[in-house]
């Protein structure tokens, strides 16, 4: 998986979802998703680690190139990326990237009028465009971890696959034995 804001956490969720609306969902299924979402999990925690002085001065340097007014000389550019590094030390390292920087030249007029994807930013200013991507980078690795948390999914659609092929000795499994949480969900029948 890339280093992109873009990662693909949406269709497992309405995947998962869809799974836990089914009255009999597929153990390889249920499996498949669970497995994906370790995987995705494994790569946006990568990218939630802090960003590193050099990856946003290479994210500073490639911005030069289209505003109005970027540092004047290299030493000023130096300056500059130090005190973007203090003031956005928090921000994962998922945020220095291509998309937030053409959202940054993206960015309208602001109240007053002033557009200020024109110019070079305030520190202040791209810790607040940033902090949104970093939010929804947390939103994403919080749906993923939800996800796999669903490992009890798998085992009732086994087990319910298993009762169905057997001799039906006893009640079928019920799915609030394995998914505490579906006490709570209507199954379509």
């Amino acid at each position: 998986m890339s280093q992109s804001l873009s990662l693909a956490v949406r269709p497992h969720s309405e995947l998962l979802e869809r799974l836990v609306g089914q009255r009999d969902p597929d153990p390889a299924l249920c499996r498949q998703v669970h497995d994906e979402a370790v995987q995705a999990l494994a790569d946006m925690r990568r990218s939630m680690r802090p960003g590193t002085p050099a990856e946003m001065g290479a994210w500073l340097t490639r911005l030069c190139k289209f505003v109005a007014n970027p540092p004047a000389s290299e030493a000023e550019f130096r300056d500059a990326v130090a005190v973007m590094a203090e003031v956005c030390a928090d921000l994962p390292q998922g945020v220095w990237v291509r998309e937030t920087r053409v959202s940054w030249l993206q960015k309208g007029p602001d109240a007053s009028g002033r557009i200020p994807g024109k110019f070079w930013p305030y520190p202040a200013e791209l810790h607040a465009h940033l902090s949104g991507y970093a939010a929804a980078m947390e939103a994403q690795c919080q749906a993923i971890e939800r996800i796999i948390q669903q490992p009890s999914l798998a085992a009732y659609a086994t087990a319910r696959r298993n009762w169905a092929a057997g001799g039906h000795d006893g009640p079928a499994p019920r799915r609030e034995d394995f998914v505490p949480e579906g006490r709570g969900v209507r199954i379509s029948r």
